[in-house]
């Protein structure tokens, strides 16, 4: 293959993975507290020798070096269900999963037939201590305050249930995206809890995903590729016709 080919395959390969992960957010643009991923490009410069001159010539080569997840939270939806949670701040919910435990932002909870705070895959989310945070049966109102502490009206009577603790971690590309929505740790990071970060009940963050920006990104990468691709169309063409031009001089 020909210099301009190997240039066009780099860019035509990153352009792909870059149109894959900006339909893959735009899938989830409604999914709740969605944090969008963008590719980071850099110039890759390749030494080549020429085949005519004994010297070496650089190549500038495209490489998609790493993906980048949009920290920045999401717009909150008011629902005034009691056990929708948002964070507002950098923080993090833990969920206990068949796996270990697991971080997300999405607080769309609800209760398990033993009353346990859960997500909506069933993952139990523990209070500071530990345990599940447990709500009473005979609870008639449930308040989450913005520190996180839990109390429930009992028989007239307001019962403290204990502290759902955000965390936060200091290196968020520390955090791996799994199924879910959930995130996993990687083993070298530590999760702190995070004071600065407040609850909001009644209130569930959406995701940060605009879907009319990433449109208008997959329009200008679909572009960007068909022009690649023309290139090498006429380069190909180029070539056919010095092919077709030195086999007639030579005959």
């Amino acid at each position: 293959m020909e210099t301009p080919g190997y240039i066009a395959l780099s860019s035509q390969s990153a352009l792909r993975r870059q149109l894959g992960m900006i339909a893959h957010n735009i899938a989830n643009a409604n999914t709740t507290a969605f944090q969008g991923e963008h590719l980071v490009f850099q110039e890759y410069v390749k030494d080549t020798k020429d085949r005519k001159a004994d010297d070496l010539r650089k190549v500038s080569l495209v490489q998609d070096i790493a993906s980048v997840r949009d920290t920045a939270a999401g717009p909150l939806l008011r629902t005034d269900n009691p056990l929708d949670l948002a964070i507002v701040g950098d923080g993090f919910f833990a969920v206990e999963t068949d796996e270990g435990r697991r971080y997300t932002r999405n607080g769309s909870f609800t209760l398990n037939t033993n009353g346990e705070i859960i997500t909506s895959h069933g993952h139990i989310v523990p209070m500071d201590n530990g345990q599940p945070a447990r709500i009473p049966p005979e609870a008639s109102r449930v308040e989450i305050s913005r520190d996180g502490m839990i109390s429930a009206r009992v028989d007239g009577d307001d019962l403290l249930i204990g502290r759902i603790q955000p965390y936060r971690v200091e290196n968020p590309e520390s955090l791996q995206r799994g199924p879910g929505n959930l995130f996993k740790l990687d083993e070298e990071a530590e999760m702190l809890a995070d004071a600065d970060s407040e609850i909001v009940q009644g209130s569930i963050e959406q995701s940060n995903v605009t879907a009319v920006l990433e449109m208008t990104n997959m329009i200008e990468v679909v572009r960007r590729y068909s022009s690649v691709s023309r290139m090498v169309d006429s380069e190909h063409e180029r070539q056919q016709r010095a092919i077709r031009t030195l086999a007639g001089q030579s005959s």
